[in-house]
């Protein structure tokens, strides 16, 4: 999900570490959702999401929360005389694209399956003829909306078959040959790195690379393997990257993989409990990952259920875990939302569906001896030189330790542009790495 930021000073120390407080599960809104929650995304301080939402006659799948109440949005209702599915949503600019499983949505009869709600005018807008089955994730790839899921038509391409490319006017599939088909295809995850799109589902041979099973990286004109992991056997629901490491969740035996940039491996001997089990949420905020999905007693601790985390060393509860499935983990704001299934959020019955939770991190400066940042303070633009040509990733971070930028460099200079970003306190990372930027 790409996110909307915008700076919160909170609290700075000399030290350049920020702490934030932990907090008890909060519902968003009046709680006691009756259906699921699995997109969130943000506009400065408004909330959008799906569930099954009333505001006095109105009954629809997705809107807004703001200054604590949930408000329709347009005519929205997802499918004529019902409500729809929607599954995934994202912000990009000024507009908010959600994807899922509805027809005819906001009585437009193209718009299947996907739409794009305009935050300036607040109209809804179809994108061209729509999909023909149903949306599971959304990414944007430079000026690009990469959308997957079931469909096997987007827009009248033919060829669009799970995953399609949107560029502002028309469909087109993103490369000739296509993820093979079968009865249980879906792709469910989607990432970008650098110039390669990554791929996760549940699929084999894609692009007709034997070795492409279940994950898959397009350099934009050919599906390779990912490292070797077409041995494995389960589908591939999350893809997400951070430094030099690439992290996956899913249903095969592992659950959660981690590749270094040299071997596949487990994080810390990751073990669920009993009974069918999966990971399909992974968020890495300052040193700690979260993970979401549907488990029990991660790595044998009690109340890790269906939510966990790993700060770096051990894996632990979060807050009395949640008694059912995860579906979405935003950070934003120094608050973590997590939407699912689930009814009951640490002993909270009312905190069900959808809610929050406040979150700690922190961001420590170190040593930058072979690296050079400057000017610092600086007015927006950063001139960062490296001492050596080693690939180095580079990360952009605010004060509550949400992530702004990250680029994967090859040469030892780098620009880094932070006109658009408000005044204030940034720290930047450089592999393992990290120094103080002020933008004045």
């Amino acid at each position: 999900m790409i996110k909307n930021y915008k700076l919160v000073l909170t609290a700075f120390f000399l030290s350049g570490s920020i702490l934030l407080k932990a907090q008890t599960w909060t519902p968003i809104g009046a709680g006691n959702y009756t259906s699921t929650t699995s997109a969130i995304a943000f506009d400065g301080n408004d909330i959008y999401a799906n569930n099954t939402l009333t505001v006095g006659s109105d009954v629809f799948s997705f809107g807004k929360f703001s200054s604590n109440a949930w408000s329709v949005l347009g005519d929205w209702k997802g499918v004529p005389n019902g409500i729809g599915v929607v599954n995934c949503a994202i912000k990009i600019g000024d507009d908010i694209y959600v994807g899922g499983n509805f027809t005819d949505a906001a009585g437009n009869s193209n718009m299947d399956r996907i739409a794009r709600w305009n935050t300036i005018s607040n109209t809804w807008h179809a994108l061209d003829m729509g999909l023909n089955s149903y949306v599971t994730e959304m990414v944007q790839m430079g000026t690009d909306l990469i959308v997957a899921g079931k469909f096997t038509n987007a827009g009248g391409d033919p060829n669009a078959d799970y995953i399609a490319k949107w560029n502002g006017t028309q469909w087109s599939a993103i490369s000739s040959t296509a993820i093979s088909a079968s009865n249980f295809t879906v792709v469910s995850a989607l990432a970008v790195n650098g110039t390669d799109l990554y791929i996760g589902g549940n699929f084999e041979n894609a692009g007709g690379n034997p070795a492409a099973d279940y994950i898959t990286r397009f350099d934009g004109t050919t599906f390779h393997d990912v490292y070797g992991w077409g041995g494995q056997v389960g589908a591939v629901y999350e893809i997400t990257f951070d430094n030099n490491n690439l992290y996956i969740g899913g249903e095969f035996p592992m659950k959660i993989a981690k590749h270094n940039g040299t071997v596949w491996g487990s994080i810390d001997n990751f073990s669920v409990g009993s009974g069918s089990s999966w990971i399909s949420e992974i968020d890495v905020f300052g040193s700690d990952i979260y993970i979401g999905g549907k488990f029990i007693d991660a790595k044998g601790i009690t109340d890790a259920d269906n939510i966990a985390k790993f700060d770096g060393t051990t894996w632990s509860a979060v807050a009395g875990g949640l008694n059912d499935e995860v579906f979405e983990i935003v950070i934003y704001g120094g608050e973590m939302y997590v939407g699912g299934k689930f009814t009951d959020a640490g002993g909270n019955v009312s905190a069900d569906k959808f809610v929050k939770l406040g979150i700690n991190t922190s961001i420590k400066e170190n040593d930058l001896s072979s690296i050079s940042v400057y000017p610092n303070p600086t007015n927006g633009i950063v001139q960062v030189v490296i001492e050596n040509n080693t690939p180095k990733t580079i990360e952009l971070f605010n004060v509550i330790g949400e992530k702004l930028i990250s680029n994967k460099i090859q040469s030892n200079q780098h620009q880094l542009d932070l006109t658009a970003y408000p005044t204030g306190v940034y720290f930047l990372k450089i592999d393992d790495k990290t120094t103080k930027i002020i933008k004045q």
